[in-house]
């Protein structure tokens, strides 16, 4: 699921000569017990309990991605096939589940897909916990049963469907016993406007706990890293949907470094993530010759971490520095790309609008679906000016879909959803 995208010159207008680096702490407590998001151009801090939370369900219709709180909680598959769903009610035997049974962890890389999405076949009609439909619903069906544990708390959990036109899931838990058998529908229209709706079963109710996409660009948080279970856990920074990150290693002088020219930005979630630093023994150590650029919309940020408290004080030290504003990319020949209708509907052709500055040796556009899979490619027009491409939506089911506009070495990627 990485999106990259390669700038080969990028022009800044400076906003001020004056600007200075800024330093700052974010702090997640001892322990790391709360999770920061954070907001670049005036230091906002919204400080939440980590263990507050047990399902991460992502916002929109045409959406499918459900993550589990792998740091206070942990989801085991029971059993999978729709056959299966009669299960639920049965007396579950659960010794040595930890040993046998699999355990589900959330991706590292995207927002889109969380634990429960992993199970999938990738296909773009597998969800993983559930299956979607066709026409005119959209639904996803879950079929799929799952074992989630917190501490001493034990449910059996059933996704029974998405009622994707309705942006509303619902979920079907209850004790080992049978006891405690709960079916909610949960409804995310009224938070729309945040990356991720939330559910606890100590409340049994949505609440969207973070703020608002605008409202914040880093989310400083323990999370899952690159190790096998139990030594899974890291603690670092992960990147708001919005944002693009360029890490760029070996940088002699960083105080003074500000060359973006060529390098990579990507949106993965963990794009900072946690290594510009290494763990004891005998103490953190942070990288001294590390930059990470920033980019939201029209706001360059340079960004060099300088401190790591661990566990006694869990927080984060960096100096920040509002490089510029972007007003435009040279070298490349993408002006300006665009397509519509979007969301695009049954019966519509989908079309491509962009501007080449510069004739383009190699242009073409790629369609993935959510598992990464290439759905459509077609070579285009490379010639200078302005173009309009019909895209081949022919064999695309509803969903969430990223159109990569490739012209020479410089990919922009816009998303699509299929509804």
């Amino acid at each position: 699921m990485k999106k990259l995208i390669l700038l080969s010159s990028v022009f800044f207008a400076a906003l001020a000569a004056t600007a200075q680096p800024v330093i700052d702490t974010v702090s997640l407590s001892p322990n790391y017990v709360n999770q920061n998001y954070y907001k670049l151009s005036n230091g906002a801090e919204n400080v939440l309990s980590t263990s507050e939370w047990d399902l991460g369900f992502q916002t929109g219709i045409m959406t499918g991605g459900v993550w589990i709180n792998n740091i206070s909680a942990a989801v085991y598959t029971y059993l999978a096939g729709a056959a299966n769903n009669t299960n639920f009610t049965a007396t579950w035997d659960t010794a040595g589940f930890a040993a046998s049974w699999q355990g589900l962890y959330n991706p590292q890389t995207t927002w889109d897909l969380g634990a429960f999405n992993t199970t999938g076949d990738g296909s773009q009609f597998d969800y993983g916990w559930g299956v979607y439909q066709a026409r005119p619903t959209h639904n996803v069906l879950g079929d799929s049963l799952y074992l989630f544990v917190k501490g001493t708390t034990y449910k059996k959990l059933w996704i029974v469907a998405k009622l994707s036109l309705e942006n509303k899931y619902v979920i079907r838990y209850a004790n080992l016993d049978g006891s405690g058998d709960e079916t909610d529908t949960l409804n995310f229209n009224s938070i729309l406007s945040k990356n991720m709706g939330y559910f606890a079963f100590d409340n049994a109710n949505v609440f969207g706990r973070e703020p608002n996409i605008a409202d914040w660009d880093l989310l400083f948080t323990r999370y899952n890293g690159a190790l096998a279970p139990p030594f899974n856990k890291v603690t670092g920074v992960l990147s708001n949907p919005a944002i693009q990150v360029a890490e760029v290693n070996g940088v002699a002088d960083v105080e003074a470094f500000e060359d973006t020219t060529g390098v990579t930005w990507s949106t993965d979630l963990n794009a900072i993530g946690d290594d510009w630093k290494t763990p004891p023994p005998p103490v953190w150590v942070i990288k001294d010759s590390l930059v990470y650029f920033v980019l939201r919309g029209a706001e360059l940020w340079k960004l060099v971490f300088t401190g790591f408290g661990g566990q006694g004080n869990g927080n984060f030290i960096f100096t920040k520095e509002l490089l510029s504003t972007a007003i435009g990319v040279n070298e490349s020949p993408v002006t300006n790309a665009v397509i519509y209708p979007n969301p695009l509907t049954d019966g519509n052709q989908l079309t491509l609008v962009y501007s080449l500055a510069n004739r383009a040796s190699d242009a073409a556009y790629t369609v993935f679906d959510l598992a990464g899979k290439m759905v459509a490619r077609e070579q285009i027009n490379g010639e200078t000016g302005l173009h309009t491409q019909a895209i081949n939506t022919g064999n695309l089911a509803p969903g969430m879909y990223m159109v990569n506009l490739t012209v020479d070495n410089a990919t922009q990627t816009l998303k699509l959803i299929v509804r």
